[in-house]
Parts: structure tokens; C-alpha cells; sequence
């Protein structure tokens, strides 16, 4: 199975404590999709980045709308999400300097 990040959009200040979003691409590995999973987020929490799927707030818990049954495969998209803001923040940082 490949996993692709797209769409991948580092946010500004306004946005508060979310760093980016990005869709990611599941496809079987003769590059046949399989499942896209929209707005993946990057945040920046009390204690570091993580990423968080698709989720909505119904009171005041969140309902997770993708869950990842395979802890494997979740670790994957996780730090595929989290490398690529490292290289789009890096590069973003490199060309304010």
C-alpha cells in the first residue's frame, strides 16, 4: 500500500494553534486508490505537534469521523503528516532569512 500526502497548505497565524492541513491518499501499490482522507490536520499542542484525522465537536467531546484500526498504518500517515510540515515549514523559514 502507498500513502501520499496532497493538497498540503501550512496555515498562518490566524489560524491559532493549527500549523497545516492536507488530504492523504491511500492506493494500493500498483497506484489504484483506495480511500482519501480530507483535511488532515497538523496542531501544535502543549506538547508538540500531532496530527489529528477528521473530526467534529458534538458538546464537549470531539467524534472522530476516520478511526485507523491498524495502530501501524496510523503511525505512518501520522508521520508522514508531521515530516512534510517539517520540509514545508524548513523551506518556509529558509526563504524569510
Amino acid at each position: 500500500m502507498k500513502i501520499g500526502i496532497k493538497n498540503f497548505k501550512l496555515t498562518g497565524p490566524a489560524a491559532g494553534t493549527l500549523r497545516a492541513t492536507a488530504d492523504v491518499q491511500l492506493a494500493y501499490s500498483n497506484g489504484r486508490k483506495l480511500l482519501t482522507i480530507r483535511d488532515a490536520k497538523v496542531i501544535e499542542g502543549k506538547e508538540g505537534l500531532f496530527v489529528s484525522l477528521p473530526s467534529i465537536k458534538r458538546g464537549e467531546r470531539y467524534l472522530h469521523l476516520v478511526v485507523v484500526e491498524d495502530l501501524e498504518l496510523e503511525e505512518k500517515i501520522k508521520t508522514l503528516l508531521l515530516g512534510q510540515y517539517v520540509l514545508e515549514a524548513g523551506k518556509k523559514e529558509g526563504k524569510k532569512q
